[in-house]
């Protein structure tokens, strides 16, 4: 009786092995057939087509970035400069334009000289280095304090831009009640505002005796 039941049990065991055997079998047959299918398919609609780049793409893709930095980069470092000159052109354009009408409205002289430090006026400065924009009360072309007013101030030009007068303005311009320019010894003139280009590419601010401003662009005196 017992032999029996272990036979039935071996019988049993090796049912569900064979079992087991036959079901991954089937499976790994299903497997491989759908890869067969898979890589038929891919070959017929050439939809599996690997991603990447070849050599020659490479190659191109980088020249054609080289390219685009070679121009592209010199031309936006140009904009740039052209930029910070209009900047600075209107700077000194927009503190002359309201030394004239401040000094129209308060019917007194109005007086922009160049300054280190922008609280004083700076006889060994350069108009590059700043200026400020003062009443003039004594009318000597210098801040003298109270009671003398600042009216406003700017630091010295970015870039290594340079400005530059003639005799004339070498230390200040004034503006009078009536708008007319004054300076030392005449009552015109020109600031020359030049970058590393050269005058080529420099900006001239022209003053009048009737105090009158205006700009062009090139062909000034750079230092």
């Amino acid at each position: 009786m017992i032999l029996r039941m272990k036979n039935l049990i071996r019988a049993s065991t090796n049912l569900v092995v064979e079992r087991r055997r036959s079901n991954v079998f089937r499976h790994q047959q299903s497997c491989l057939k759908f890869f067969r299918f898979c890589s038929k398919h891919c070959e017929a609609t050439n939809s599996c087509k690997r991603n990447g780049f070849t050599l020659i793409e490479l190659i191109l893709t980088l020249f054609l970035a080289a390219l685009v930095l070679t121009v592209g980069v010199p031309n936006f470092q140009e904009t740039m400069r052209d930029n910070r000159m209009v900047t600075q052109t209107n700077a000194l354009v927009t503190a002359l334009n309201i030394a004239r009408s401040e000094a129209i409205k308060r019917s007194v002289r109005i007086t922009v000289c160049k300054s280190k430090n922008q609280s004083t006026c700076s006889g060994d400065a350069e108009w590059e280095n700043g200026w400020i924009v003062f009443s003039d009360q004594d009318k000597d072309g210098t801040f003298d304090g109270a009671p003398e007013e600042v009216i406003s101030t700017s630091a010295g030009l970015s870039g290594n831009n340079t400005l530059r007068t003639n005799a004339n303005f070498s230390n200040f311009i004034t503006f009078t009640s009536s708008g007319e320019s004054r300076g030392n010894p005449g009552n015109s003139g020109t600031f020359s505002l030049c970058d590393a280009r050269g005058a080529t590419k420099g900006r001239a601010i022209l003053i009048n005796d009737a105090g009158q401003i205006r700009t062009e662009k090139g062909a000034v005196a750079c230092p």
